[in-house]
């Protein structure tokens, strides 16, 4: 299945679980929440689950939904489908310059953000440290 579990981020979590099964909307859970992989990686996998498995495959009820309304939610493969559209969509905003501001931050990994150390710049490239040729993923 694609190598999804390099998305479980600790090594001896990922070991303990390598022959557990996992539904695919538990599977999208934690491609989404891993912290060590790209952006691009996150689209890839989660693309894979959409393209492999139906709305009724997914299992929705194997997941505790974060946010919302459990009366109004959508059905979770259509959640994993708007997910990968924005971060698409995101990712090409990057290099769209015209009137934005990008602002580089500094917080520990797992903190709300309060009290970070941030700095804005004028491009995508200057805020991420790195030359016009280098143009790699925002979120990895």
């Amino acid at each position: 299945m694609l190598g999804l579990l390099q998305f479980i981020d600790s090594s001896d979590i990922r070991e303990y679980n390598r022959d557990t099964y996992f539904t695919p909307a538990e599977w999208a859970v934690l491609v989404s929440r891993s912290m060590k992989r790209s952006v691009e990686e996150k689209i890839e996998a989660l693309q894979y689950l959409v393209n492999q498995y139906t709305a009724d495959e997914f299992k929705e009820e194997t997941i505790w939904p974060l946010y919302g309304d459990e009366r109004d939610l959508s059905p979770f493969r259509e959640v994993v489908i708007e997910t990968v559209r924005i971060w698409k969509e995101a990712l090409e905003a990057r290099f769209e310059t015209e009137g934005t501001v990008f602002e580089a931050s500094l917080c520990e990994q797992g903190c709300s953000g309060l009290g970070k150390k941030c700095q804005y710049f004028s491009g995508y490239e200057k805020s991420m440290g790195i030359s016009a040729e280098r143009k790699t993923g925002i979120f990895g």
